[in-house]
């Protein structure tokens, strides 16, 4: 499914990737937060039609959805709108089904081809035909016509200008997309399980996100200047020392332990990886988690 690009790549081409991705990420293209708006109301019109008892996952999956696919083609799917037999929410579908294909096939390692088969392969097929009519309707020459006379920022674009091979700019697309929604929706329900349970730290978050401004003067900066706010996210931990790592070393880890170890303080904070491989999308999630947290 992710084809080419920055996840499945090493080496020189891993590098020209992040060299092309990171600039694009900077979190000055969404500091006034207004990518996010539109998702957050169609979340709370979502819970709000869903009752009192809901599943939060499924709903945070779709939320992810739809501000990534804001972001990246300024164009979003909706998903949390969209009936159920639309175009939008069939994609939805067919992306979190070849989604579980590649989680299951990563599991096996070098035993990866004993899982896949014909739905595998349909729901490839799927997701990249999207993404192909989202490119072609969003680098179309009315479109970038229709740009010309604006500033506005399409992540899009401006990787097209970098990536001109038209393979290779929707095998980096689709990475990003899996990127941003599968990280975010995961984190968010996790967060708001923990939330509920202590009375004390509710209150406490309470308390100092009312002290911000109107919804609509609320930006990145203001999340960033809310330290319970950002602890809370981060399940913050004091890991000082360093580790040493010879080069060339194949590691493999689970976060989820590594985050509950009591004797492996260090690199105690692993969810967006680190040094060269720091995900490049951590502001951009942290500040998507904040904001609808508040």
């Amino acid at each position: 499914m992710f084809g080419d690009g920055i996840f499945t790549q090493e080496d020189e081409a891993w590098k020209h990737s992040r060299e092309i991705l990171c600039p694009q990420l900077y979190h000055n293209q969404y500091e006034s937060l207004d990518v996010f708006r539109d998702p957050i109301n169609d979340l709370l019109d979502a819970l709000l039609e869903a009752g009192s008892v809901i599943d939060l996952q499924p709903l945070f999956f779709r939320f992810t959805l739809d501000v990534t696919t804001a972001f990246l083609f300024d164009d979003s799917v909706r998903s949390l709108r969209s009936p159920k037999e639309s175009r939008e929410k069939n994609f939805a579908d067919t992306f979190n089904l070849a989604q579980k294909y590649v989680v299951n096939r990563f599991r096996l390692s070098e035993l990866y081809w004993l899982i896949g088969g014909k739905a595998f392969r349909n729901a490839c097929k799927q997701v990249h035909q999207f993404a192909d009519e989202i490119i072609d309707l969003n680098l179309s020459e009315d479109a970038l016509q229709s740009d010309s006379t604006g500033n506005k920022y399409v992540f899009l674009k401006s990787v097209a200008r970098e990536c001109p091979d038209r393979d290779a700019l929707r095998e980096q697309i689709i990475n990003i997309l899996a990127a941003g929604r599968d990280t975010t929706a995961c984190v968010l329900p996790w967060t708001f399980f923990h939330l509920v349970r202590p009375p004390s730290v509710l209150k406490k978050l309470k308390e100092e996100i009312s002290q911000l401004p109107d919804d609509e003067k609320v930006d990145r900066t203001s999340l960033r200047h809310m330290p319970y706010l950002n602890n809370a996210v981060k399940e913050r931990e004091d890991g000082k020392s360093p580790v040493l790592i010879p080069e060339g070393t194949a590691i493999a880890y689970s976060v989820y332990a590594m985050h509950r170890q009591p004797d492996l303080p260090i690199w105690g904070y692993l969810p967006f990886n680190g040094g060269p491989r720091t995900c490049l999308g951590m502001d951009f999630a942290l500040t998507e988690v904040a904001y609808t947290i508040v």
